[in-house]
């Protein structure tokens, strides 16, 4: 993973700040696999150490940014001890993660259906 990647969480956390106050956090793998099922996932977040079951995850046309945190990194971002996987529900939240991604030098491009979905 590229050097500029670890700070890539770093980078979203005022977004995921703003997520979670706003309740827009899909929090987990239950509640992620039920937010992709109603369509309401915009982005989502994996942690670098997650398994494989959330690894083949059904993602649809869902972007994917696959960060440099642990899951214990990703839990403590946003209040909890671990957290492997985070949907942002929210578009227009979504949508400004992943222009601030993009923005930065060495940019890190979302995984976009990677199902072939």
């Amino acid at each position: 993973m590229a050097g500029g990647q670890d700070d890539l969480g770093e980078l979203l956390l005022p977004y995921l700040h703003l997520a979670r106050r706003s309740g827009s956090l899909a929090l987990g793998h239950r509640a992620v696999k039920q937010s992709l099922s109603k369509g309401r996932c915009a982005l989502l977040l994996l942690a670098s150490d997650a398994g494989a079951s959330l690894r083949r995850l059904e993602t649809g046309d869902t972007p994917l940014l696959e960060l440099a945190a642990d899951r214990r990194r990703l839990g403590a971002w946003i209040g909890r001890e671990e957290l492997s996987i985070l949907g942002v529900t929210s578009a227009d939240l979504a949508a400004g993660m992943l222009a601030k991604v993009a923005a930065e030098p060495g940019g890190h491009e979302a995984q976009e259906d990677r199902n072939g979905g």
